[in-house]
């Protein structure tokens, strides 16, 4: 029994913090690192005698500046989908002018067209729909993590949802329709936000595989469109059984959800 005792030096003094001691142990705690920047120290463990002595070094990545990563998202996404030629629009609400001129800008997020903002900052809602976007989704979209409704129908975008959407956690709302994405939705990172969506919407695109099965474990009030693309196979009973399934659409035509969805192209057919 010899004594323990730890030492940080100065430079992580102030978030490396030392606790009780007894004679075979002592506590070091580490404070979270909400700084936007990467840190490191050094912490020495002694005995009360000085003859035992061992150093450690302790690091901590930044903390992610989720207003950087999303701004970065988004220009990430005006640059891979031609912004510069994004439908404009010249008129004003309250006199500020809301046109796309605002976007990859240093202007505050919740300036530019189509994004909206928590208190925080943070954009929780990005409407661009029918605004002439041409090209793919970048991979950084993922970094969205707080947005809510991601609304990008009637564009004519391309290529495969990126995986990073599964990372979208907060994700309520996507709709997608008329464009010309590709790729298997049975594999698609959407299973994993499948259980919080509330409205999906990817009709007329080019998604391609079977009816995806996910799609069992979305909420029952929940809304999916998937028709117009090109799946094929038989619907999986999980599906079939889901509540929405067979709720009539309420546009007069009658039609159930099932039998909206599984009007796929040309050459292509869903069974039951």
């Amino acid at each position: 029994n010899v004594g323990l005792k730890a030492s940080p030096d100065q430079s992580c003094s102030s978030w490396v913090h030392v606790g009780p001691a007894d004679d075979r142990n002592v506590s070091v705690t580490i404070d979270r690192n909400t700084t936007f920047e990467s840190r490191s120290g050094i912490v020495t463990f002694t005995d009360s005698k000085g003859l035992l002595s061992c150093r450690f070094s302790v690091s901590q990545d930044a903390a992610p500046n989720y207003s950087l990563l999303e701004r970065e998202a988004l220009c990430a996404l005006y640059n891979s989908t031609d912004g510069q030629h994004w439908q404009q629009f010249s008129s004003s609400v309250g006199g500020l002018d809301i046109s796309t001129a605002n976007w990859a800008t240093d202007k505050p997020l919740d300036q530019w067209y189509g994004v909206e903002t928590n208190s925080d900052g943070r954009v929780v809602r990005l409407h661009l729909n029918e605004m002439g976007l041409v090209g793919t989704l970048p991979d950084n979209i993922g970094n969205l993590i707080y947005c809510q409704e991601l609304w990008l129908s009637g564009n004519k975008l391309s290529g495969e949802l990126p995986a990073s959407i599964g990372d979208m956690q907060s994700l309520k709302d996507l709709s997608a329709s008329g464009n010309s994405f590709s790729g298997e939705l049975s594999a698609s990172t959407l299973s994993k936000i499948a259980s919080r969506l509330k409205n999906l919407s990817l009709s007329d695109n080019m998604f391609t595989g079977g009816f995806p099965e996910w799609v069992s474990t979305m909420p029952e009030s929940c809304n999916f469109w998937l028709q117009g693309n090109c799946l094929s196979g038989k619907v999986p009973a999980s599906v079939q059984e889901h509540p929405t399934w067979s709720r009539v659409v309420l546009d007069g035509s009658g039609k159930t959800v099932g039998e909206v969805n599984l009007q796929q192209r040309e050459g292509y057919v869903l069974s039951l």
